[in-house]
């Protein structure tokens, strides 16, 4: 099933437009992976899993997560190839 969202969630990105989905599909993978909630704790973000936004950037190979917080900072959270 993982493997399947992630599929689906990769090549939704790799589509020229950029969409809502998308943005949520972020939000729903940053939450349930531990990995990247780890990275924002390390960033010392907020422990309520909200962020203010996720922005979602895609290149020819790889991906990358960024969230802003509600103080207007910014962290990339990861960079994904594939």
């Amino acid at each position: 099933m993982a493997l399947m969202f992630f599929s689906l969630f990769v090549y939704n990105l790799t589509s020229v437009a950029k969409s809502v989905l998308e943005v949520e599909a972020a939000h729903f993978f940053l939450e349930n992976n531990s990995v990247l909630f780890g990275k924002f704790k390390q960033h010392q973000l907020e422990e309520s899993k909200t962020m203010q936004q996720i922005h979602v950037h895609s290149y020819n190979s790889s991906f990358e997560l960024e969230a802003w917080t509600k103080n207007r900072r910014a962290y990339l959270v990861q960079k994904f190839n594939f």
